[in-house]
């Protein structure tokens, strides 16, 4: 897998290996907000319990374990499903500035933070509402309150990393915001926001194939590790139950994840794709100068097998590049992708070329 990435990693890793990236381009802060994002607060002594049965990621990891000193985590990443184990909505569990939940017992909990697309705040809130009644746990819309700000690592080094990350993942991807903080918008520091921010933040994601929020996975419409949960530290498999863990856990433990989302590049009907995908220009112009663009899928997302009209998977977006290409994230058929090929094409005639995600495992 990561020999087919090669090709593209000139532009997006600099180096053979995959290790290091191929220069330092200063990547501004992002503060994430209600333009994009929507924060739910959830309080009371069982609001992490309540959680527990609904997310596929185990939230005590947000809780000190006295007995053998592990500290809290101040964020997971983690999907809220359906009863049959479909994506409702991805989503971070921060929690709240300032408050501590490092004690042992859930009366001593104040509340955490959930960070939704802003397109799934109002099913989200539903799916909350169906175990808050039989807890002791109140939901609030707390969207103007907050920000999440994500940074460089290398240049805001004291930042807690992404739940989704590893330092590995940040030694070998050419994702440059590895940083997420859960701030107050009073207390937000200065940095790209709106909708300038969301942007810019897409196409980095798009750059590495990381799929976040509405556009990337509709609800209803992904299993998580189609989704690549698995993958990002987003899927506990020892946590016990939870809403739609049966068809999780059955399909991870016999080995039956045949999609998968993936990174594509687009090269438009009438432009030849270019064998060896290797246009530094590009990262080095989506990092120093952030500009507005919009993804956007067309009516027709399906992709095909190129000549033929067997599928290969579903085109969920993608931003232009310039006149002759674009780039987006899909979810495909792993058996009907070669790496760095365009093998596939969409309804229209456009030739796709899925790319290797160099964050994967290696196996």
């Amino acid at each position: 897998m990561r020999a087919a990435w090669r090709g593209f990693q000139h532009t997006l890793c600099g180096s053979a290996a995959g290790v290091t990236r191929r220069t330092y381009v200063e990547v501004p802060a992002l503060n994430l907000d209600g333009a994009s994002k929507a924060f739910i607060q959830v309080d009371g002594k069982d609001s992490l319990s309540m959680l527990q049965g609904l997310t596929t990621n185990d939230v005590r990891l947000m809780r000190r374990d006295a007995e053998v000193d592990v500290a809290a985590l101040p964020v997971i990443y983690t999907h809220f499903l359906s009863s049959k184990g479909r994506v409702l909505a991805d989503a971070f569990i921060h929690r709240v500035p300032g408050d501590d939940l490092q004690a042992a017992s859930d009366d001593a909990v104040g509340g955490v933070v959930i960070e939704v697309a802003a397109d799934n705040k109002d099913s989200v809130v539903r799916h909350l509402k169906s175990l808050a009644f039989l807890s002791q746990a109140t939901l609030r819309d707390a969207t103007p309150e907050y920000v999440v700000r994500v940074t460089d690592s290398r240049a805001d080094p004291a930042a807690p990393l992404d739940p989704r990350f590893t330092e590995d993942f940040v030694k070998r991807t050419p994702f440059p915001l590895t940083t997420r903080s859960l701030v107050r918008a009073e207390d937000a520091s200065d940095a790209l926001t709106g909708e300038l921010a969301a942007s810019v933040y897409m196409q980095y994601r798009y750059l590495c194939g990381l799929p976040e929020g509405s556009v990337d996975l509709p609800s209803l419409n992904t299993f998580p590790l189609d989704a690549d949960a698995d993958f990002l530290n987003g899927v506990s498999f020892t946590k016990g139950c939870y809403v739609g863990q049966e068809l999780t856990a059955r399909t991870h433990h016999r080995g039956l994840t045949r999609k998968r989302v993936l990174p594509v590049l687009i090269h438009h009907k009438g432009a030849a794709p270019s064998e060896d995908i290797d246009d530094e220009a590009l990262f080095d112009e989506l990092l120093s100068a952030p500009v507005l663009r919009e993804a956007s899928v067309s009516e027709s997302s399906t992709l095909l097998v190129k000549d033929t009209t067997s599928s290969a998977g579903n085109l969920r977006a993608a931003f232009p590049i310039d006149a002759a290409r674009s780039l987006g994230v899909a979810v495909l058929k792993l058996d009907r992708v070669q790496f760095n090929t365009p093998v596939i094409t969409t309804a229209g005639g456009d030739l796709v070329t899925p790319l290797a995600p160099q964050w994967w495992p290696a196996e």
